[in-house]
């Protein structure tokens, strides 16, 4: 005999429905050209099927959760679903630390959040996926080929995930600079000779003659295209997260700090000395020790031996630190590596004195 499946309630539609959490009549607003259901007391949201993508991000759509994002199997909730289908489900999903519990209706499919928890949400989703994606994988095959054969003849570290939370303005003003200067620098030294870097640069002996200025100027100067091209990407790389995390003003102050302490930390170890010196590669690594005090469990994607695999940024710019002091024993490096030395030390220890003022919440605690 056959016997009917109960059919699930009609769907309360939106104007009529109530928080699952404090009871409240929800609201019908627009957010991102979607219509959600959000509760004036306690903060939550109600998002009906397929529209967790539109709202929070792509990745946050159930359908496209990867399993590992899952910290422990799904269990029965207390909330019930706004929409009138019963009880709904619980999902805990968590990633590096960072966990979330979501509701979702097992009928409508939708999902009841928190207060503040679409943005751990989009940022646990989005980070496992990008987790498993190989760097320009989303741009076809050929990016991806691409991008694998300059890391391999370059060791370019290629980030994981770290969004900004807003548009790093300096860092595109001193990258727009420094190629502008770059091409003055070399209409100059075309018309002039390449004595005119011994005003801009930091030569020692000059510097212990009152050219105090080289200090900052020697920064903005650079001797190659490849030279100022290996130094663009790494600031675009590690410098706009740290002025995303630091604000304009203290990102400035690191960034000139960085760059007079390199200058010092050369001129130390080359008393006297007459041989030029340019280029922002101390400034930038201060953004690099800034970088591994700030994220240090940020992932970058690096080439070694034609194996590509992931590494947290700590180990990584530890790694290059250390290969700055093996210059030692190269005597025909012309790689300023004092400079880099000091101005990583500087961008750390400055980094690690101002992070306390604006670092975001800590992570939520792991489910028990």
């Amino acid at each position: 005999m056959y016997y009917p499946q109960p059919q699930p309630p009609p769907s309360i539609p939106q104007g009529h429905r109530h928080c699952p959490r404090c009871t409240y009549p929800l609201e019908v607003r627009v957010q991102n050209d979607v219509t959600i259901d959000a509760c004036r007391r306690c903060g939550g949201s109600f998002l009906d099927l397929g529209k967790a993508g539109r709202v929070v991000g792509e990745d946050a759509d159930p359908h496209k959760w990867p399993k590992e994002v899952f910290a422990r199997p799904p269990g029965p909730s207390w909330l019930r679903c706004p929409a009138g289908h019963g009880p709904m489900w619980s999902f805990v999903l968590g990633w590096e630390g960072r966990y979330v519990e979501i509701d979702g209706c097992g009928v409508c499919r939708g999902l009841w959040l928190d207060a503040n928890e679409a943005e751990v949400l989009g940022s646990v989703t989005s980070q496992a996926k990008a987790e498993s994606t190989r760097p320009g994988a989303s741009k076809g095959t050929a990016a991806m080929v691409g991008l694998y054969l300059v890391q391999l003849a370059t060791m370019m570290p290629v980030e994981v995930y770290n969004p900004v939370k807003r548009r790093p303005w300096l860092v595109y003003g001193l990258i727009l600079s420094l190629i502008a200067l770059f091409f003055i620098e070399m209409i100059f030294i075309a018309g002039v000779g390449p004595t005119v870097l011994q005003y801009t640069a930091l030569v020692p002996v000059r510097l212990e003659r009152g050219y105090v200025h080289t200090l900052i100027t020697h920064a903005f100067m650079h001797g190659s295209i490849f030279h100022i091209a290996g130094n663009l990407y790494f600031l675009w790389i590690f410098g706009d997260n740290v002025e995303d995390r630091l604000g304009r003003l203290r990102f400035s102050i690191l960034y000139l700090t960085a760059a007079v302490v390199g200058g010092l930390a050369h001129w130390i170890g080359n008393l006297h000395g007459t041989t030029p010196m340019v280029g922002a590669s101390g400034a930038i690594a201060g953004l690099m020790g800034a970088y591994l005090v700030l994220f240090p469990r940020v992932k970058v994607w690096v080439v070694f031996f034609f194996v590509q695999f992931k590494l947290r940024a700590i180990w990584y710019l530890l790694v290059w630190l250390g290969m700055q002091f093996l210059l030692i024993f190269d005597k025909s490096s012309n790689v300023a590596w004092l400079a880099h030395v000091g101005g990583f030390a500087a961008g750390a220890a400055l980094a690690f004195a101002m992070k306390g003022k604006g670092a975001p919440p800590p992570a939520l605690a792991p489910p028990r």
